[in-house]
Parts: structure tokens; sequence; C-alpha cells
């Protein structure tokens, strides 16, 4: 597992949002395949958080591992809060980590109206504090069309795994950048055509 800092995951917002922040609600989407643990895991630690307004939708890509029942079972026993803010979206089939996002995304839309997604492996947990710093650093970079955080390593937190990544169109693949070079507010800023990635 990974452990996520205050400065998260992804933030993802659809253009022309006006810039809600935190008056707006969050949807945290966490794909799911034969990890259920690992998924209750996360979703504890999201439960957990004190920022209020966030919504988390678990899409499972059609586990084999009674993954989708494992989950209800763990949210009947919660209280009536924690079970309205989590929804479980069970896929017929695997749809990859891209499909699952995309289908969590596509459902919390039409469902929930939201406007603001963070976008979550399965393994990681969320320290206390992390979306309200990430929040944060997205309100100092106001056209950000992706905000990121900074990956520590489950087994040394102190240990960066990843502040970024950078993908290769060409080859289509994807990597970690361990570089650390943030500004004096701790955000990492990357320019993708006209749009800032923080």
């Amino acid at each position: 597992m990974e452990q996520v800092t205050p400065a998260l995951a992804a933030l993802s917002h659809a253009q022309g949002d006006g810039g809600e922040g935190t008056s707006s609600p969050i949807c945290a989407i966490v794909v799911n395949w034969n990890g259920w643990r690992d998924t209750l895991a996360c979703v504890a630690s999201l439960l957990a958080l004190d920022e209020g307004l966030l919504q988390i939708v678990v899409c499972d890509n059609g586990s084999s591992d009674g993954s989708v029942q494992h989950l209800q079972a763990w949210l009947a026993e919660r209280d009536h809060k924690d079970r309205a803010a989590v929804h479980v979206l069970a896929l017929a089939e695997n749809r990859g980590y891209a499909g699952g996002i995309n289908a969590g995304i596509g459902w919390a839309q039409s469902q929930l109206g939201v406007r603001q997604f963070w976008l979550l492996n399965n393994d990681v947990e969320a320290q206390p504090g992390a979306l309200r710093e990430l929040l944060a650093a997205r309100a100092r970079v106001p056209d950000a069309g992706l905000c990121g955080s900074v990956l520590l390593e489950w087994d040394a937190p102190l240990q960066v795994q990843a502040v970024g990544g950078r993908y290769c169109r060409w080859l289509g693949v994807g990597r970690h950048d361990t570089t650390e070079c943030g500004d004096a507010d701790g955000v990492y800023k990357i320019r993708v055509s006209n749009k800032t990635i923080v």
C-alpha cells in the first residue's frame, strides 16, 4: 500500500467550474479489482477525514473474490452518515483502471451532480488533512487542470515514491517522477498544453 500525504492523489475538475473549492462537493473515485481488503482500508481513511462534503464511489471492476459483497457487508455495519457517503458501483467486467475511473466519474456526474473528483487507487490511505491541503494547493493555482500529490512509500513514510508522473505519448508508457522540485509553498507546477498540472 502507499500512503498519501497532505497533497493527495489526483483531484480533477470539470472545465469552467469557477474554482468552487471546499464549498462544492468532492467525489473520491476508488477502483477495486479483487482487492477488497485494501479498498476497505482506503475507504475507512477517506471517511475519517474531517473535510466534509466528500462522496465516495467505489467502482468494482468485475471482481471474482466477493469484493462487492464484502464492501456491502462492511457498509451495512457503518453508521447512516457513512453509508450515505459511499456508493458501490459494480461493473460487469474488468474495464481496467481508466475504464473504472471513467465509469465512476460518469455515474457521479449523473447521480450526484458532482463536478470535482479525487481519483485514487484502492491501495492508498489518506492522511488527516490530505484533501484540505490538496484543495488549498489547487486554490493557489486556479487554472490548474489537474492536481496531484506526493506519494510516500508505505513501509518507509519519509521516503518519496513519486511527486508526479511523466507520460511518453510515442511509447504509450508512463513512469513516476521522483524529483523533488516544489516551490516555496510545496506546489509542483508543470505546464501541459496551456493547462497547469499542480
